[in-house]
């Protein structure tokens, strides 16, 4: 097992390659490697929100989805996971029941939702080399204003960078890619027909609860900054970890940005849904651990760290964006680092 003070001598590829094994889909598996599940489930499991947040995955394969005759039929059917904690194994689910479930018993619900066949990736010669899977959050929570009405936010870490991805490609050959073309954002469009699913499983089961999901609104969607910004090894599965431990370390406490401003608790952000606050409060906590540890990093990535403001600062996208495109490197080595020292903790290797 690497100690965070081995971690700190490697570099961003040689961390990614240690950080892989735990994603990379197992061979005896018909869902992918659970690592990342097992071990937020293990977080959750230790924290103030064990009986009020569920935690699930799944895998939507945008080739199949584009080719169902029914949408909903699609997602009827679809698989995903929930952990075993008292032997470490995942539970295969139907994912719609499953949701549906937790929606009776007022939970939130965190659902690592992977994205396949989600663009087609090429070489420098522009052949098409293979189709990439994409990492994403979908989260599912009561509303206050309403025991009647559930919402639903998506983040995908490219925040409102997304928002130009009308388009999904299916890999055929080398030379050969099918577009189907979209009049909205790809993500929207899919957690759309997500949202339409359980809305209609809850109506056909005569629950009186409606799922809100607006596809062009801040309030339902990551539009923050793009915090994947020159990233070429690929770190989206990072995010979810990142998230869950933020949540569970945090129940409770006082939320704080680098530059030392001031929110509130993380439990009335959770109450408000104000899920774009938490997920950046997650990524720069995840740093400011890092630097807590005294890891070598440079005087100027620390000074540029602690001004980082409130996202409701003006100008605080740009801020932002400028802060993880001039530290890419060692924000990629941060985060890594403590995705690998958040699944040795909770045993899920």
């Amino acid at each position: 097992m690497l100690s965070t003070t081995n971690m700190e001598y490697l570099t961003p590829k040689q961390l990614e390659m240690q950080a892989s094994k735990f994603v990379t889909p197992l061979k005896d598996s018909t869902i992918g490697n659970h690592s990342v599940l097992l071990a937020a489930s293990k977080m959750l499991s230790k924290s103030a929100f064990k009986d009020t947040i569920s935690i699930l995955e799944t895998y939507i394969s945008l080739q199949d989805l584009f080719d169902a005759e029914s949408k909903f039929t699609y997602f009827d059917y679809l698989w995903g996971g929930k952990a075993e904690l008292h032997d470490m194994s995942v539970k295969n689910v139907y994912i719609l029941d499953r949701i549906i479930h937790d929606i009776c018993f007022r939970k939130t619900i965190i659902l690592l939702t992977c994205f396949e066949e989600y663009y087609v990736e090429q070489d420098k010669l522009g052949k098409n080399t293979e189709a990439i899977s994409h990492e994403t959050i979908t989260i599912l929570y009561p509303l206050k204003s309403s025991p009647c009405q559930y919402g639903a936010y998506h983040i995908n870490p490219h925040g409102y960078a997304n928002l130009e991805n009308h388009e999904q490609e299916i890999y055929h050959t080398k030379t050969r890619v099918k577009v189907n073309h979209l009049g909205e954002p790809l993500d929207h469009y899919v957690i759309g027909c997500l949202v339409s699913a359980v809305n209609e499983s809850l109506k056909e089961k005569s629950i009186p609860t409606t799922l809100i999901y607006n596809k062009r609104s801040n309030k339902s969607n990551y539009m923050g900054p793009n915090l994947q910004l020159n990233d070429n090894i690929g770190i989206c599965y990072i995010f979810p970890l990142i998230l869950v431990s933020f949540i569970c370390d945090y129940s409770g406490g006082m939320c704080m940005y680098p530059s030392c401003e001031k929110t509130t608790t993380l439990d009335r952000l959770m109450q408000r849904g104000d899920w774009e606050q938490i997920f950046l409060l997650a990524f720069t906590s995840s740093i400011s651990t890092y630097l807590n540890r005294d890891m070598r990093t440079s005087n100027t990535f620390k000074k540029d760290f602690y001004t980082l403001p409130s996202i409701h600062t003006n100008n605080a996208i740009a801020t932002y964006e400028t802060f993880v495109s001039k530290h890419y490197s060692m924000i990629h080595k941060i985060l890594l680092s403590s995705f690998i020292d958040i699944i040795h903790k909770n045993e899920a290797c």
